[in-house]
């Protein structure tokens, strides 16, 4: 169980000190169980970037972009200027978060794959020298853009410098993380293999240590779990049609554009899929 407090992007200016927020733009449904507040931009952080250049530094979130309320999901309870569910949570079913984010099309994965570091995933126990975020960590120490391919159990593992901006892509796998993950960068998590759910997830989701904390919490399309605070300060995307990702914690996520190489147009993205926050 845990709430959520969300330090957005901002997209636009309205008014004064007043602005347009996005907290969180999704495909399919965010349910929350437990308070959903959206903060000013920046949560008294400085040299915070946006979207929108030249933001005030006194800026709040307009009335009809300021979520404060608890337990709903948005298909029930969706976005409105007037209703409990702000519109800084933004439903757009047609995006395609993948050219969005990357500005290149889907055909064009492997010419951006070679951009990347890249890392075969693991799901080797928290003390094993090889374990996924080990990998990770060595290839950020000569890259700030990394990707992992397959299943990768992150445990509870700090993942590169703080303060330095980079891209962590997860393609075609469980990620599982336990405990605070402590990271600075931008995370999208892709699902595009056609046979990915052809085969139950369950008995991936037994092999990865990590799960023995949260494993009567997962859904039988769970993708994507962090049984503690994995938060991105420059965004993430949740790309995974089909797949459910979920955070069982209390979770407080402050947007910095500038942490994120890619700098997309909006802040934090559930795409795709479905996000639980338990």
């Amino acid at each position: 169980m845990g709430g959520i407090t969300i330090s957005p992007d901002v997209v636009n200016h309205i008014s004064g000190n007043n602005y347009q927020c996005v907290s969180v733009k999704y495909s399919s449904k965010v349910e929350v169980i437990g308070d959903s507040k959206t903060n000013p931009p920046g949560a008294g952080y400085t040299n915070v970037t946006y979207s929108y250049p030249n933001v005030m530094s006194t800026a709040v979130c307009g009335s009809g972009y300021n979520t404060d309320t608890s337990d709903f999901d948005t298909d029930n309870t969706p976005p409105s200027l007037s209703g409990p569910v702000k519109k800084d949570f933004e439903h757009d079913p047609l995006l395609d978060p993948f050219e969005s984010f990357f500005n290149k099309k889907r055909s064009e994965k492997s010419l951006l794959k070679s951009e990347f570091e890249l890392v075969v995933g693991s799901i080797k126990p928290a003390t094993d020298e090889d374990r996924c975020a080990n990998r990770i960590n060595n290839a950020l120490a000569t890259s700030s853009k990394v990707w992992v391919v397959g299943d990768c159990d992150l445990h509870g593992d700090s993942l590169g410098i703080l303060g330095i901006p980079k891209i962590l892509v997860f393609e075609n796998g469980l990620v599982g993380a336990s405990g605070s993950v402590t990271y600075d960068g931008a995370v999208y998590h892709l699902i595009d293999d056609p046979n990915f759910y052809d085969i139950s997830l369950n008995s991936r989701w037994s092999n990865m240590t990590s799960s023995s904390f949260y494993a009567h919490l997962l859904d039988d399309n769970s993708v994507f779990f962090a049984n503690g605070a994995f938060v991105p300060t420059g965004g993430i995307v949740f790309d995974t049609p089909g797949g459910v990702t979920t955070y069982n914690t209390s979770l407080a996520l402050t947007y910095n554009r500038s942490f994120n190489p890619y700098a997309p147009k909006y802040k934090v993205q559930w795409l795709k899929g479905s996000w639980h926050d338990f």
